[in-house]
């Protein structure tokens, strides 16, 4: 009895390894063809409208900071910065220039002398200072440019 239960286990094993083997030529055959047939033919989005404005967007180039004026300021005196320093976008409009820092000689910040509300410089003492000047444009392309600006005695 116990040799007809050592050739039936022969032969399940020989039988399950089989199946196995057979599942796995099947599966590696059968997997590739069925990924092929759930390709998905691809959308082209060239042609929508809001596609072509976020192009026309992304490819805009920033904003120009340029000086206008005088960079030799007396101490003491207010700086206007609209008077010294003049912002446009891509068209050619007018934008804002704000000041984002104001940093002097030693590299300190200085930014307690720029005055948002009149949008100056006030009460700067001698020496040379380094403006950090930021605009933006109405598709919020941002330009940063920093200029030297010296107070004299």
């Amino acid at each position: 009895m116990k040799q007809a239960y050592r050739e039936m286990a022969g032969i399940m094993t020989a039988g399950i390894v089989m199946v196995f083997l057979l599942v796995f030529a099947a599966g590696s055959a059968l997997l590739p063809k069925l990924g092929q047939e759930m390709d998905i033919p691809g959308t082209e989005y060239r042609g929508y409208q809001d596609f072509a404005q976020t192009k026309s967007v992304c490819s805009r180039k920033p904003p120009k900071i340029v000086r206008k004026g005088s960079w030799r300021w007396n101490e003491g005196e207010e700086i206007g910065i609209g008077r010294i320093f003049q912002g446009t976008d891509a068209e050619g409009n007018a934008v804002y220039v704000e000041v984002a820092d104001v940093i002097d000689e030693k590299g300190n910040s200085r930014i307690g002398h720029y005055h948002r509300g009149g949008h100056k410089l006030v009460g700067l003492e001698k020496g040379m200072y380094l403006l950090e000047l930021r605009a933006s444009d109405t598709e919020h392309k941002v330009s940063v440019k920093r200029f030297a600006l010296l107070v004299q005695g």
